[in-house]
């Protein structure tokens, strides 16, 4: 005997199967979509995935993590005999920058900067690591002279002893566009960096001049590096966000005269990239005369070179660039007070064999503080962005 079920009961039956395989669809349909997005963004941030073998070992980061001010803290000399051996530093074979002469080997000479917390803790500072972190998938760019190059230099040697892959990709040399001055002219070097898809570059430029008529010094009586508004224009293309300085070769008459109009005209292009459609996320940061402040230990060779009359003019500099990178709403990098005391750290040697009274030389811990604080600029921006 078959039961047979009322007909409004079974259409309620109905109803109720049919609502049920609905949802289960949808809500498979929703299973698969979450699924198919995380791969999706796992593709985009690849140097996010876990290594695929044991052999591919990458060091430990951290994303976001808060920076530490380099005004908490202080020198003190190193005590160890291996971080004595690490204070050797290291000597660029390309640019003789910061080859260090024996008594920057010595523990009286050697210190280190000491990060202190507010609970009295010491904490170690940020580093090339947590810098491209940040800025994955990004491309850095350090437009300056010989000093902004220690910095680029600074990274790569960490980026070395961190076991961070760097690729030297083509350079640019020269740049492409209009070439003022004398050559050689300004060059691009560029890293790729795999492990964060990210790109670190360096322009090297004494000067900039947008155009010919603009700075007559620099760019027909002799001037080497000079930087054009054209080469400039390229660089802006090919780069996320830029570290800028000048004013180590803006120091005779001509010169100082040129310094302050070319520095507006520089921060003027890189508030009107800012307007461009591609140029919304771009970020410009101007940074201080870095470490010219120092003249306890003038160069014997050259002693006007750490004189009281130029430090006195690197300060004046400063101050400008500070005002420029206020008025159009730019950070503005400042590290030299911090270095103010550090002369026995800038005796390097230069190409032709003097002693040095303003590069640096090379080693990890004299660059700490310098990369540390790049990150806490990089980290300001970035923090800023996300809050907009």
């Amino acid at each position: 005997m078959r039961l047979t079920l009322p007909q409004p009961q079974r259409t309620r039956i109905n109803i109720f199967l049919t609502v049920a395989f609905i949802s289960l669809v949808l809500l498979l349909v929703y299973a698969y979509a979450a699924y198919a997005n995380g791969i999706l963004k796992a593709q985009q941030h690849p140097s996010k995935l876990h290594p695929e073998s044991d052999s591919d070992v990458r060091p430990y980061v951290h994303f976001n993590r808060a920076p530490l001010s380099n005004k908490h803290g202080s020198w003190v000399n190193l005590t160890s005999s291996k971080e004595i051996a690490i204070a050797h530093g290291d000597c660029f074979i390309e640019t003789q920058h910061g080859c260090c002469l024996p008594q920057h080997v010595t523990q009286a000479a050697q210190k280190r900067f000491v990060y202190t917390l507010p609970d009295g803790a010491n904490a170690e500072p940020r580093t090339v690591a947590d810098i491209f972190t940040l800025l994955n998938s990004k491309r850095l760019s350090i437009i300056g002279d010989s000093i902004s190059e220690q910095i680029f230099e600074a990274l790569l040697i960490q980026l070395a002893q961190k076991k961070i892959q760097a690729v030297q990709e083509a350079s640019f040399n020269p740049i492409p566009g209009t070439s003022l001055g004398r050559k050689p002219f300004p060059s691009l070097k560029r890293f790729y960096l795999p492990q964060f898809n990210a790109t670190l570059q360096y322009v090297k430029s004494y000067r900039f001049a947008p155009s010919a008529e603009f700075d007559r010094f620099a760019a027909g009586s002799g001037a080497k590096l000079v930087l054009s508004s054209q080469q400039l224009s390229f660089v802006l293309d090919v780069s996320d966000v830029v570290v800028a300085n000048y004013g180590m070769h803006y120091i005779r008459l001509k010169e100082k005269t040129a310094f302050r109009p070319a520095m507006t005209a520089l921060v003027e292009a890189f508030a009107a990239e800012r307007l461009k459609p591609n140029g919304l996320n771009k970020k410009f940061i101007l940074r201080d005369m870095l470490p010219n402040f120092s003249a306890q230990l003038p160069n014997p060779s050259a002693p006007s070179l750490c004189s009281k009359r130029k430090v006195r003019l690197y300060k004046g500099h400063n101050r400008f660039l500070k005002e420029m990178a206020d008025k159009f709403s730019m950070p503005f990098w400042e590290e030299g007070q911090l270095y103010r005391d550090r002369a026995d750290a800038k005796l390097g040697l230069r190409k032709d064999g003097k002693r040095d009274c303003v590069h640096f030389c090379h080693n990890v811990f004299i660059y700490e503080p310098v990369i540390n604080g790049l990150y806490s600029v990089l980290f300001g921006l970035m923090d800023g962005q996300r809050k907009e």
